[in-house]
């Protein structure tokens, strides 16, 4: 039997929850984002296996084009911005982690079916009006669908957070969402108020703003890890657990 499984219970919920409120959230903080995704992801298949099961099932039956998908839309909006006089902007693709989508459809209460943003893509340009010109654009490109579109930049959020975010029906009849922004309003998502909203009300990341000895330690100790990583060619996430990470478990 592993090691998890002769847990009590209550430490088993703890060292779920500490994993996804404290390592996991800090992984990011440092920068280490894919460290993040991948403590989410094997955290939700040990602890849930059954649900990690379904969702990658699911997921699966999206992504068998993989790339090569991300890549034809890509290009499809980035002509269509080209031809319109929208020369400087940056389009990146992704899936989204399975852990990720088993907690949204927790916290909204949806059915996987009702998750938009399992493919979603990023478009950065320079100014707010580009960002529009640019959403009306991908909306002569595809069906959009009304109710799902939601104005951040008119709108910001509490955290301060703008964006535009829209839901598009692919060529291959799936929902994407597609966020776009400037790249001023990127960077405080990513490094500005935005994304220092959930770390201030955060209990165990709290701590560390508290704590600046430990938190110069944890940080030394993870930048070290993950240069070491990068030597090895191996994951940080692997590194952090050990070549066998269900052992620990």
């Amino acid at each position: 039997p592993t090691k998890v499984n002769n847990m009590p219970q209550s430490e088993k919920m703890e060292l779920e929850d500490i994993t996804l409120q404290f390592f996991a959230p800090l992984a990011d903080l440092l920068g280490m984002h894919e460290l993040k995704k991948e403590m989410e992801n094997a955290v939700f298949h040990f602890f849930h296996p059954q649900e990690y099961n379904y969702l990658k099932d699911r997921v699966k039956d999206l992504n068998k084009d993989g790339e090569a998908y991300i890549q034809e839309v890509r290009n499809s909006i980035g002509e269509s911005l080209k031809e319109n006089g929208i020369l400087e902007f940056d389009i990146t693709g992704r899936y989204k982690n399975l852990y990720s989508i088993h907690r949204k459809m927790q916290e909204k209460n949806l059915s996987f079916q009702k998750i938009y943003d399992i493919i979603a893509f990023r478009v950065l340009v320079k100014t707010e009006e580009e960002a529009y010109k640019a959403l009306d654009l991908i909306h002569n490109l595809r069906e959009s669908i009304p109710e799902e579109f939601d104005d951040y930049i008119a709108n910001p959020k509490p955290n301060g957070y703008q964006s535009l975010h829209t839901v598009v029906l692919s060529s291959k009849g799936r929902n994407i969402e597609i966020q776009i922004r400037t790249y001023e309003m990127n960077e405080k998502a990513e490094n500005g108020q935005a994304s220092h909203w959930n770390y201030k009300n955060n209990p165990y990341l709290n701590y560390i703003e508290q704590s600046g000895e430990f938190f110069h330690w944890v940080w030394k100790q993870s930048f070290q890890m993950h240069i070491e990583a990068q030597k090895k060619g191996m994951s940080a996430y692997l590194l952090f657990w050990g070549n066998n990470p269900s052992s620990l478990f």
